[in-house]
């Protein structure tokens, strides 16, 4: 009985270990992983590299099995420098190091308490450089440090003068001198310390029931421990609700405080290639695309990306890409390595714009866990039926990507994954017709006046969403009370910069003209050009004479129907004139966009529509020039199976067929297409 129980004991702890390593795969992906998932940092030099493959498995996956794809190797000497010492000696593996940076950009500060030193400092080194300079470094010796630095203190090995960056402390670790009372002499006492080292020659033996006495918090824990593979300090630490994994080396152990932060999750690789701006920096005449992403649209991204930078012949399109969290950025470039490696490639993450407490208070506001699983579209575009939750969060990484991105743009152009353009195009031109425009061009439209707690939205473009949801303070609606994470001053610096600003709309009425005159503290950048979604043809070009009333500094709202009747007097009065509402209050039936393009706007040549908005105006986005500029005829007389028109589809279009009548065009980036054609035909949403 007794054996048979424990074959059934030993089969399931098998099993429990084979679930638990296929979880780890599944989230950090088998083909990444170079070493055992116990050795868990990429090992930085080679010699380093053959010290630590001489390493032993561990005795325990219980005790040592906490993995930790972000871990990373930091510090020690390498190529001879240690003199007697080994490559590698002083170094130790650091989980989380994101987090870290995290913490020391915070109010709370990064703590960094290093004991035992030598006058090998070459861990501090790496925490200083690699890991943050705003981390506060304090490092503990029996000796002071002039013993070190004595030539006949073990000749053959550098030793080296305190740092500028390390304050240096002559005191012993005891259990009386624990580290408790280490923090209390600093004035320490009540802070978090991020991150200890322990490396005295067996005092973490004697001392360590004490290193969590009265309270102390540590979040992690690295020690290089006097006896290898020595469980005592692993057990006790895991007990107090930490996770450990040995680094490789018998000696070295690492402890962190479990949960783990998503943070934890993102191999170092990427955090090596995370800056907002790389050198050297966009060029004053570039273009930068802000593009927010979500997973499912990854392939799409990276095809479009790709088309851009191979076709353009103008100045150069810098790719600016907000990322939720470090989570997304690593699946992201898990996937597109070649896209991440780019040089015009600037990743930014909403959790590192906003912080984490407010990323996370957003996330809990929204009841969305990312990645936002509940985030789908269904059926046909035309309805209410994308996640509000799950907009609202994209539109937000989009904005705060325009107040906190690269300024070295010339002009910034915000748009979707699926909204960067098809056909071949020319930059140059682009900034030519955009001379007058501002640094901030924004293309989206508004769709769904009535869905659930998002009103805007047809299913590609959130950009509106920020300014008419009740999950936030931009611009809301009048009977919109609902207490919001976001403050005015966040929104206002924002928003100031957005000169121009194209508001599309199928079903504006007077009623909402009325509403946007009667706002009361709306600045003069929340007025926006209405035009009509459903046609897209030469009618929407009208509407951009509002657009360019909307400037910063004017602080009235432009009616649609003056600048009709600016336009052609004659016209106005035979179809537009009608501004009583009905008899049961709804609005005039010429006061709808279809109505109102339909019955006035197709009565004015085209010649004359085309001329006014090109001289008059003055400026175009960038979608919009392809739309109505660049766009062979042809294109206006078909439509996809959907019923959208195929001129629609040149910037914004995920229906496959529409891109396969699209290559029958001339002038057509025809490989590109393809391309991500393959990707959308191979994502599912």
């Amino acid at each position: 009985m007794v054996s048979r129980r424990c074959l059934v004991c030993g089969v399931l702890a098998f099993i429990s270990s084979l679930i638990q390593l296929m979880v780890f795969i599944s989230i950090y992906g088998v083909g990444k992983v170079s070493v055992p998932f116990w050795h868990l940092w990429p090992l930085r030099e080679s010699s380093v590299a053959e010290q630590l493959a001489k390493a032993s498995q561990p005795r325990s996956s219980k005790l040592f099995g906490t993995p930790c794809p972000s871990a990373y190797f930091y510090g020690g000497f390498k190529h001879g420098q240690g003199g007697k010492l080994p490559d590698g000696e002083g170094g130790f593996v650091v989980c989380d190091t994101n987090g870290l940076r995290e913490a020391a950009m915070s109010s709370k500060g990064c703590l960094v308490y290093s004991v035992g030193s030598e006058g090998d400092f070459t861990f501090e080194r790496a925490v200083h450089r690699e890991i943050s300079e705003k981390c506060e470094i304090h490092t503990f010796d029996t000796n002071p440090i002039e013993r070190y630095l004595n030539k006949s203190y073990r000749p053959g090995i550098p030793h080296e003068p305190v740092p500028d960056y390390v304050t240096y402390h002559v005191a012993s670790l005891t259990r009386a001198n624990n580290i408790r009372a280490l923090a209390q002499s600093l004035g320490h006492q009540g802070r978090t310390i991020n991150l200890l080292k322990v490396s005295c020659g067996g005092c973490e033996i004697s001392s360590h029931p004490d290193w969590l006495a009265g309270g102390t918090k540590i979040d992690q824990i690295v020690v290089h421990q006097a006896k290898p593979r020595d469980e005592t300090l692993a057990r006790f630490l895991t007990s107090k609700g930490y996770g450990c994994f040995q680094g490789g080396d018998d000696y070295l152990l690492g402890c962190i405080m479990l949960p783990l932060r998503s943070s934890a999750w993102v191999p170092p690789a990427v955090f090596k290639r995370k800056t907002v701006l790389r050198i050297p920096p966009p060029s004053k005449s570039s273009v930068c695309m802000l593009v927010p992403v979500y997973p499912p649209h990854f392939p799409a991204l990276a095809a479009r990306m790709e088309m851009v930078k191979r076709t353009n012949i103008g100045p150069p399109v810098k790719s600016v890409v907000v990322f939720g969290d470090d989570s997304e950025y690593a699946d992201f470039c898990a996937k597109n390595a070649d896209i991440c490696a780019d040089d015009d490639f600037h990743p930014m993450t909403l959790e590192g714009l906003i912080g984490f407490e407010a990323h996370t208070k957003l996330k809990r506001m929204l009841l969305l866990e990312y990645p936002p699983l509940r985030f789908r579209y269904k059926g046909d575009r035309r309805g209410c039926w994308s996640k509000s939750s799950g907009r609202v969060y994209q539109t937000v990484k989009k904005f705060y990507g325009v107040a906190y991105g690269p300024a070295e743009c010339q002009t910034y152009w915000v748009c979707d994954a699926e909204s960067l353009p098809f056909r071949k195009h020319n930059l140059s031109d682009h900034l030519a017709l955009n001379a007058r425009t501002p640094r901030i061009v924004v293309s989206t439209w508004y769709d769904e006046p009535d869905c659930a707690n998002v009103a805007c939205d047809d299913g590609t473009d959130q950009s509106c969403a920020i300014m008419m949801t009740n999950k936030t303070n931009g611009m809301r609606f009048k009977e919109d009370t609902a207490p919001s994470v976001w403050t005015p001053a966040r929104w206002k610096q924002i928003f100031q910069n957005v000169d121009q600003w194209w508001y599309y709309d199928r079903t504006i009425t007077a009623d909402w003209l009325k509403f946007w005159a009667d706002s009361i503290g709306v600045p003069a950048w929340a007025v926006f050009g209405f035009y009509e979604l459903s046609d897209m043809s030469m009618y929407g070009m009208m509407m951009h004479w509002s657009a360019f009333y909307a400037h910063v500094g004017r602080a009235t709202i432009v009616n649609i129907r003056e600048e009709i009747r600016k336009v052609d007097p004659d016209v106005f009065e035979k179809c537009c004139s009608c501004s009583k509402t009905k008899p049961n209050g709804a609005p005039p039936p010429c006061s709808t966009a279809p109505e109102l393009f339909g019955g006035c706007l197709s009565q004015i040549p085209f010649r004359q529509r085309l001329e006014i908005a090109v001289e008059r105006l003055g400026y175009f986005g960038f979608s919009n020039y392809n739309r109505f500029t660049v766009v062979p005829d042809m294109a206006y007389n078909q439509v996809t199976d959907a019923g959208h028109g195929l001129h629609w589809c040149y910037i914004n279009c995920f229906k496959t067929n529409a891109m396969s009548k699209i290559l029958r065009l001339q002038n057509v980036d025809v490989e590109g297409i393809k391309k991500f054609n393959d990707a959308f035909l191979n994502t599912h949403v």
